[in-house]
């Protein structure tokens, strides 16, 4: 980018266009030629060009005069009308490019265009019945819009000198449209298209184009309601007009408030049209002038811009299409003004001086949004990329995001850090190194723009920079005299030869900022300074590359320091062990310091240093405590010489050091060993002796009060006092010679012996143990009575633990540290005797047939009872009622009673229960007078009756025989006379012994004779 680059570009601009593009087609390396002049466009725009001037490289959008403006060149204006035949007017398709409009009427001429003119029609419109007009009145505005639309946007004019400005003068318009409702008998006026040639360069291949329409807005549907489309078209192969896809289609069909209706049979939506309806009134431009069937809606003034650089030396027509409702009853038409710029980024050179900028990238204003890029690779990677650039493929290019450095978005302030480049090690790019610095960089500027506000869209420039800034970078070594030694290590990266470091001029100044007089200034690619004072110093740095304007300055500012003079204060020298110490350091002037201290793991005559870390590391005062004899001290003290980049913050130091060292004395407190009567009797004296151990020459003074010497007290090792209460404590305060302090105390008790026994009330069991325990005496005599044997061996202890036989009462006598003797106390342990068996039985054996027996505990101190039965039952009570069953064929059965006393001890009972069987046999008939021993009716038993009666009846029920001997014997008469042979009813009562209950047995014998 250099200064005679301005005019050298036209020169070649015109080369390229008259000669060389044609023969470049044709041999089919039209990509090279582009890649070639791009880099020149680019790189070689005027240092300080800060705006755009007005362009004429597309006559005839920018204020016309006549629709023929343009002249011979490819540059003009055609027309058509547009008429609705059909009642269903297509959809427009933006990628056919059909209109939607059913026929076109004749194709006119720029020339024919001012002459266009509808008949039978006529509306409020200045030349109302014409469809292309040039308005040139700049103050007026359209009546159907209530006066709000002015017919030409000249509240875009302006007079910016902001870089990058782009500067418009409109004072005209075009009207495409007559305003007239002629409805169908009018079909070749129905509608407007205006189409515009122009051959694309690199001077017009941005194309702004100022649009505003007006429409009446019926509630028809989207293909029913007035259309407004703007397209980019194409010749194809066959020579006719196409639309091209990679520019936009704009289409605007009105409805009112956004509400899409169908009233009319055979009407239908557009599902591929761009459609832009009328929100509320105000957004997205559009607003509403009138209401009604017949109202009027209109969009303000708006401005979008068209990027056409994709097809640079292409013959394009530009069309803007109007036309009205599909029933020829609505009006619709537009307004339209335009402009066109280069496709171009502007760059500004190389800033010199302290600006960190590479350069400065300027786009054209006015957009919506703008965002930067820097390519990943470079410029033209990979390798093999033969076209890039404006007008070339950028397809291979991967981009990173950069952050606009400045609040104006169209401008972009280059950075050396932008020139990042990613190198790949193959054109395939499978691999990639990492992230190295280049010199050269194609950056991107994406631009969005919007016809209508909901449907922005973008468009992109390129532009290709090599970096000729230098990068400040110095290196510097200072010394503690003051002396500072510089080099310039400057670079401009990815091209180190652009520097010329032997150029470089050094500049000292007496404060920071370099401002007034240098005080030296030195050329070369190093300086060296000595500074006599303290004061912070400047040096202004100038790198200079192979081209004299582009240079880098930086201000580093130097700190001078006077060497440190450490001195240290302490503020005391004599310390007891642990005791703490304040260390100052005085050094003068502004110093970091370390403070060093003996390490605290070493011993012995070898001293090893430990440095404070953390935490008051560099204080100018520290505070700490010392316990060994001697302590050693060390204070280092730094300061620095040291620069600072004002512009990157980063700086380089060097240290002056100065070290003082000094040593506090540390002496041991007395280490106290306190013996003497602690515990005493009432009335009588407590001794106390203190000794300090390992220090000779102590004073002693005995207090009531810690801390304070309150006197009334003997001065002295020992201590003879009777206690003032039931318990004191004497404090005594010992000192060393080196007036190193330590405390200790006595408690003296006055002896108030306190007896306790477990269990509490004192009774046990035979066998059992009761415990006894003396509280608050120093020692105890212990005596029993009677003589108890089990406390033997415990007469002197604290606590006894005694099994006597019988009850015994046990006496204690507390005594003092010096063997006085307190008040006896005593305790009594009573024995309880343990059970002494007896149980009763009722009956006292066991009935086979009645086997219930009731068991009673009777022994002697028993309180409660547990019975364990044969069967394995067991019941609780002092006394129970069981059954024995199924205990024929034993003589007896075992019980276990255990029998309980007040202290719940037992005492086991095992006993037996005798079994009785009781049988009865009656003979069922006997022979009186025989003599076969059946001659009598006796009964046959083995047991014995403490009750017996037998009764014998005749069939008539008389009595005939009683008697209550069990051993009865009836020979069959009665009253003397034999009874006559037949069956007598017997009925025995008896009673066996131990039971109140009578037993029945009734039968019959028969007597045969």
């Amino acid at each position: 980018m250099y200064p005679w680059s301005k005019w050298c570009f036209g020169f070649m601009v015109l080369i390229y266009k008259w000669i060389i593009i044609d023969t470049m087609k044709k041999k089919n390396v039209f990509g090279t030629m582009v890649l070639l002049l791009t880099a020149v466009l680019a790189g070689s725009t005027a240092i300080g060009q800060t705006q755009w001037s007005q362009q004429v490289a597309c006559p005839g959008w920018n204020n016309p005069s006549s629709f023929t403006q343009g002249g011979a060149l490819v540059n003009k204006y055609s027309g058509q009308g547009i008429g609705i035949s059909s009642s269903n007017k297509p959809c427009p398709n933006p990628l056919t490019g059909t209109t939607g409009a059913s026929s076109f009427g004749t194709t006119y001429t720029a020339a024919q265009l001012a002459g266009v003119q509808s008949g039978g029609c006529s509306s409020s419109l200045p030349n109302s019945a014409k469809q292309f007009v040039i308005v040139t009145d700049v103050n007026g505005h359209d009546p159907n819009t209530a006066n709000n639309l002015p017919y030409v946007p000249t509240h875009f004019n302006t007079t910016d000198t902001t870089p990058g400005a782009i500067n418009t003068n409109i004072t005209k318009s075009i009207r495409i449209g007559d305003g007239c409702s002629a409805g169908s008998s009018n079909s070749d006026y129905s509608g407007a298209q205006l189409n515009y040639t122009m051959r694309v360069t690199e001077d017009n291949a941005m194309l702004y184009i100022y649009y505003a329409i007006v429409a009446e807005a019926p509630t028809h549907n989207q293909s029913g309601n007035p259309t407004f489309i703007i397209r980019t078209m194409k010749k194809n192969n066959a020579g006719q007009w196409t639309q091209i896809n990679d520019t936009l289609a704009y289409y605007i069909s009105s409805s009112v408030n956004g509400v899409t209706q169908g009233t009319t049979g055979g009407e239908h939506t557009c599902p591929n049209m761009s459609n832009v309806t009328l929100a509320a009134n105000g957004q997205t431009g559009w607003h509403q002038a009138s209401s009604g069937y017949n109202g009027v809606v209109y969009k303000d003034w708006e401005k979008v811009c068209i990027n056409l650089s994709n097809h640079l030396y292409d013959t394009l027509q530009i069309q803007v299409l109007i036309y009205d409702c599909i029933y020829n009853a609505h009006y619709a038409y537009a307004y339209i003004a335009g402009e066109c710029r280069p496709m171009t980024i502007q760059t500004a050179g190389c800033p010199p001086g302290l600006s960190t900028d590479v350069t400065t990238l300027t786009a054209a204003t006015n957009m919506r949004n703008y965002v930067w890029y820097a390519s990943e690779w470079g410029v033209g990677e990979p390798a093999n990329a033969a076209n890039f650039g404006p007008g070339g493929d950028f397809s291979h290019y991967t981009w990173r995001q950069l952050t606009p450095n400045e609040s104006t978005d169209h401008i972009y302030h280059v950075q050396a850090s932008d020139f990042r480049v990613t190198r790949r090690l193959s054109p395939a790019g499978v691999a990639q190194a990492v992230d190295s610095m280049g010199n050269q960089q194609t950056f991107r500027c994406k631009m969005t723009s919007a016809l209508d506000p909901n449907k922005p869209f973008d468009s992109y420039l390129y532009v290709n920079v090599q970096n000729t800034k230098p990068t400040m970078d110095v290196d510097s070594l200072f010394m503690c005299d003051g002396t500072a030694k510089l080099w310039n290590r400057s670079y401009v990266p990815g091209d180190p030869t652009l520097v010329v470091n032997s150029q470089t001029q050094w500049s000292f100044y007496n404060n920071p900022f370099c401002e007034g007089t240098a005080i030296d200034t030195v050329t070369g690619d190093s300086a060296e300074y000595v500074f006599t004072d303290t004061e912070l110093k400047g040096v202004r740095v100038r790198t200079f590359t192979t081209d004299p304007s582009c240079y880098s300055d930086a201000i580093y500012r130097i700190q001078p320091r006077e060497h440190p003079n450490a001195r240290m204060t302490i503020s005391a020298h004599v310390l007891c062990d642990a005791d703490e110490t304040t260390m100052i350091d005085s050094t003068s002037g502004d110093n970091t310091r370390m403070w060093i201290f003996r390490s605290a793991i070493d011993t012995g005559d070898v001293i090893r240093y430990d440095t404070l870390r953390g935490e008051g590391e560099n204080n100018r005062s520290v505070t700490r405590p010392f316990t060994h004899a001697v302590e050693p001290i060390k204070l280092v003290v730094n300061n620095g010489t040291y620069f600072v980049d004002m512009v990157t913050g980063n700086g380089d130091t060097v240290w002056c050091t100065s070290t003082v060292m000094d040593t506090v004395s540390v002496f041991l407190h007395p280490e106290l060993e306190v013996t003497g009567d602690t515990v005493v009797c009432q009335g009588s004296q407590t001794n106390a002796t203190v000794r300090a151990l390992g220090v000779e020459g102590c004073t002693y003074e005995w207090s009531r009060t810690y801390g304070t010497v309150t006197g009334g007290l003997p001065s002295g090792p020992t201590l003879c006092v009777t206690p003032y209460a039931d318990t004191a404590t004497y404090f005594v305060k010992v000192t060393s010679p080196q007036e190193c302090v330590a405390w200790d105390s006595i408690h003296a008790y006055v002896v108030r012996p306190q007896l306790e026994m477990l269990p509490v009330d004192g009774r046990i069991c035979p066998g059992d143990v009761a415990t006894l325990t003396g509280h608050e005496a120093d020692h105890y005599t212990w005596s029993a009575s009677p003589a108890d044997p089990s406390l033997a061996g415990q007469e002197n202890s604290p606590q006894i633990r005694v099994s006597p036989s019988v009850t015994t009462v046990y006496t204690m006598v507390g005594h003092g540290t010096n063997n006085c003797n307190a008040t006896p106390l005593t305790k009594t342990v009573t024995i309880v005797p343990l059970p002494v068996p007896s149980v009763k039985l009722t009956p006292g054996f066991i009935d086979t047939d009645n086997p219930k027996v009731v068991l009673r505990d009777q022994s002697t101190y028993g309180v409660a009872s547990s019975w364990l039965f044969n069967n394995g039952e067991v019941a609780t009570g002092r006394e129970v009622s069981h059954s024995f069953d199924n205990c024929i064929g034993f003589d007896s059965v075992p019980v276990t009673l255990t029998s309980y006393n007040s202290l719940n001890c037992p005492t086991e009972y095992p006993f037996q229960i005798p079994v009785n069987v009781f049988t009865v046999w009656f003979p069922s008939a006997f022979t009186p007078g025989s003599s076969d021993g059946n001659d009598k009716f006796t009964i046959h038993t083995i047991n014995e009756y403490q009750y017996f009666h037998i009764y014998i009846y005749n069939r008539r029920g008389e009595l005939v025989y009683d008697s209550d001997d069990v051993h009865f014997e009836w020979d069959g008469t009665y009253n003397g006379d034999p009874c006559p042979q037949g069956a007598y009813v017997y009925i025995c009562r008896f009673r066996k012994p131990g039971t109140t209950t009578l037993s029945s047995v009734q039968g019959t014998v028969t007597i045969i004779r």
